[in-house]
C-alpha cells in the first residue's frame, strides 16, 4: 500500500506544483502482479519525483537499473542510536569466555532462517563445540504456531541446554551486550535489516546472508554466507570459538564501521542536502 501511495500522493504533489521526494524502504518485488507491480512503480519514477531516497543498494537497484530514474535515486543508510547501542566497556571483554555466546534477533517467522541456525547448533553441538545460543524475538501475528515448531526441534535435536528463545526482548542494547557473535540468516533479502546496524554499533561481528545492510556485514568484519546453508556458519563458528582473539579484532572492526556508516549526523546532513537541491 505504501508503495501506491507514492504515486497517488506525488502526482496530487505535481498537480499542485510541489517538488517530490520518495522515501523508499522497501524491494520492488519483480514478481508481484506478474511483473506489473515494478512495472508501474518505474513508469511513476520518470515523470512524478525529483529525487527518491532509498534505505539500502538493494532496494535502489531496480530504479538505478532504469537510465530515465538512475540520477535521481541516493542511497541513505538507516540509522541507529550509537550511544544507545555502543557499549561503555571494551568489545567482547569477556572474550576468554568458554561458551561462545550466540545470538539471533529476529522476529519469529519462517524466511527469517530460525530453522537452519537451530541446525547449526546442532552441528555445533555434535562437533562438542562449547556454546550458547539466545534467540530474541516474537511470533510474527498468525504464526503463532512456528514457535511451537521451533521448540519441537530444540527438543528433538536435544538443544534444550544450549538453546533459548527469549521472545520479546525489552532491552535490546543489553542482550546484544551479552553476545560474542550475531547470527542472522535469512532465506530472503531483506531491504535494510536494523539488527545488523545495531549489532555492529554494539561491536558483534556478524554472519549473515545477502540483502539490505546485510550486504555490508563484510566490511565490517562479519561474513556472508547463501541461505539455506548450514556448513559454512558452523565452520565460521567452530574457528571463531577456538581463536578469541579474532572476535574481538571483528568487533573493533564492526564498531568502528557502524559510527561511520549509521550515523544520524551523517543521514540528517545528507537529507538536508538533498532537500535543499530542491
Amino acid at each position: 500500500i505504501s508503495m501506491w501511495t507514492h504515486g497517488a500522493a506525488g502526482l496530487a504533489a505535481r498537480v499542485a506544483g510541489v517538488p517530490v521526494v520518495w522515501h523508499f524502504q522497501d524491494i520492488v518485488n519483480p514478481h508481484a502482479g506478474f511483473g506489473l507491480y515494478q512495472r508501474m512503480v518505474l513508469f511513476w519514477a520518470r515523470y512524478i519525483p525529483d529525487r527518491i531516497i532509498c534505505i539500502a543498494d538493494r532496494v535502489a537497484a531496480p530504479l538505478r537499473a532504469d537510465p530515465d530514474v538512475r540520477s535521481r535515486v541516493t542511497v541513505l543508510w538507516n540509522t541507529v542510536d550509537l550511544d544507545q547501542f555502543s557499549s561503555s566497556q571494551s568489545p567482547h571483554q569477556n572474550a576468554s569466555s568458554y561458551l561462545l555466546r550466540i545470538g539471533t534477533v529476529a522476529r519469529l517467522t519462517p524466511w527469517k532462517g530460525h530453522e537452519v541456525a537451530l541446525q547449526v547448533a546442532r552441528h555445533l553441538q555434535e562437533a562438542g563445540v562449547p556454546f550458547c545460543w539466545h534467540f530474541a524475538g516474537d511470533e510474527t501475528l498468525g504464526l503463532s504456531s512456528y514457535r511451537n515448531h521451533l521448540e519441537t526441534l530444540v527438543a528433538t535435536w536435544n538443544l534444550s541446554a544450549t538453546v533459548q528463545f527469549h521472545g520479546w526482548v525489552e532491552n535490546i542494547a543489553d542482550f546484544y551486550r551479552e553476545l560474542d557473535v550475531l547470527v542472522h540468516l535469512p532465506t530472503e533479502p531483506e531491504p535494510f535489516g536494523l539488527v545488523l546496524a545495531e549489532a555492529m554499533a554494539a561491536g558483534l561481528p556478524i554472519i549473515s546472508t545477502p540483502g539490505g545492510a546485510n550486504d555490508l556485514v563484510t566490511n565490517a568484519g562479519g561474513e556472508l554466507v547463501l541461505p539455506g546453508r548450514v556448513q559454512p556458519v558452523a565452520e565460521l563458528l567452530t574457528s571463531w570459538s577456538r581463536y578469541r582473539s579474532e572476535l574481538v579484532t571483528r568487533g573493533i572492526r564492526a564498531s568502528r564501521f557502524a559510527h561511520d556508516t549509521f550515523s544520524i549526523d551523517t543521514f540528517s546532513d545528507d537529507l538536508v542536502t538533498i532537500y535543499n537541491s530542491l
